[in-house]
């Protein structure tokens, strides 16, 4: 049976059809107060998570492994493969000597950005600096899709 709840004095609506439920709602800041009531955690807890990857990439190589090592849940699916954390963890450390000086920043595409029970879709932009003492470097910025999983904070996918 299909039904519809009115949220007093949020300006929003929860509508089940078929079992599935939906936040219906007139501002992002009401889907965010709606979200933390129904689901116990919002975006911006994803955003955060993120946010503090980012910026363990952009430490030291022994900061960035050991927060590598609890940012990803064991079978993670790694750019479609389902991997063990010491296969991201060893992936990321070859990364990192490779590249030694690094800067990472994320910009969330909030539009693209979901989060639905103890799931989150973060999707966004990082652009990143990276260069080593032989003289290279390498700039740029990619589209990735990340996938925490709450309230583990740790990430079940990333593409």
């Amino acid at each position: 049976m299909d039904k519809t709840w009115w949220v007093a004095g949020l300006g929003a609506a929860i509508v089940a059809v078929s079992g599935v439920s939906t936040i219906l709602v007139d501002s992002i800041a009401i889907k965010e107060e709606m979200e933390v009531i129904f689901n116990g955690h919002s975006t911006q807890d994803a955003y955060d998570l993120i946010h503090d990857l980012h910026s363990s990439i952009s430490s030291s190589d022994r900061e960035v492994i050991r927060f590598m090592s609890s940012a990803y849940v064991n079978g993670v699916d790694f750019y479609g493969r389902t991997s063990s954390i010491n296969y991201v963890v060893e992936d990321k450390r070859k990364l990192f000597q490779r590249w030694p000086n690094r800067d990472y920043y994320f910009v969330p595409i909030h539009e693209e950005t979901d989060c639905k029970g103890s799931r989150c879709i973060v999707v966004g932009v990082t652009h990143f600096n990276v260069s080593n003492e032989s003289g290279l470097s390498k700039s740029g910025s990619n589209k990735y899709k990340y996938t925490p999983h709450f309230p583990s904070k740790a990430l079940i996918s990333l593409s």
